[in-house]
């Protein structure tokens, strides 16, 4: 009886999260289609990047360690987003003319992540302005602690980039390694004229 409990339990599971995904690309859907009847034909839309390795979550972790579960989430939902793009670019029949690019949030998290240096980085873990274990554990207030380098640091506080970190997603979408971006850069979708 404890198998079928934890197996109806896990299904459940499941069942929400397929459900809470849909609800976001049906909200999603509507504002572009609202969008595009006001006239809007280019799209430059950024998808959930690795939420699971901010500070915040990984304060949650007594190793530091990303919550794998919040990625999976995060990636389930970027692959229906990407999904949704999709079928909205390609049905010309009822939103002619739309072109999108795609950001790849997740993607250039993960790649940062992996090499911060590659980024020019030394701190993807925690906040450059905050206080306690990860910075995380007081916010960041006018008399918090900073860190040295604030460009050697990817997030700001709980969750949002430094300046360095916010030029390497700007600099990455907008004309860089084409791995970052589907089906264009942001340039390139700049450069579409329109139909």
């Amino acid at each position: 009886m404890a198998a079928f409990a934890v197996t109806h339990q896990h299904h459940q599971q499941q069942s929400d999260v397929a459900a809470f995904y849909s609800s976001l690309i049906s909200n999603y859907s509507a504002a572009i289609k609202e969008l595009y009847g006001m006239g809007a034909r280019k799209f430059g839309v950024i998808n959930v990047g690795q939420i699971g390795c901010a500070p915040l979550q990984r304060l949650q972790s007594p190793t530091g360690a990303c919550a794998d579960g919040m990625n999976v989430l995060a990636g389930g939902f970027d692959d229906a987003l990407r999904s949704l793009l999709g079928r909205l670019g390609s049905d010309d029949q009822r939103l002619p003319g739309l072109a999108y690019s795609l950001g790849d949030l997740y993607g250039l998290m993960q790649a940062t992540i992996a090499d911060p240096r590659a980024a020019g980085l030394s701190n993807v873990d925690a906040a450059c302005c905050g206080g306690g274990r990860l910075g995380t554990q007081s916010g960041c207030q006018p008399n918090s602690t900073l860190c040295a380098d604030r460009r050697s640091y990817l997030f700001w506080d709980y969750g949002h980039p430094t300046q360095r970190g916010a030029e390497l997603v700007a600099t990455a979408f907008y004309d860089g390694p084409a791995r970052f971006t589907l089906p264009v850069s942001f340039k390139q979708l700049m450069l579409i004229s329109r139909g």
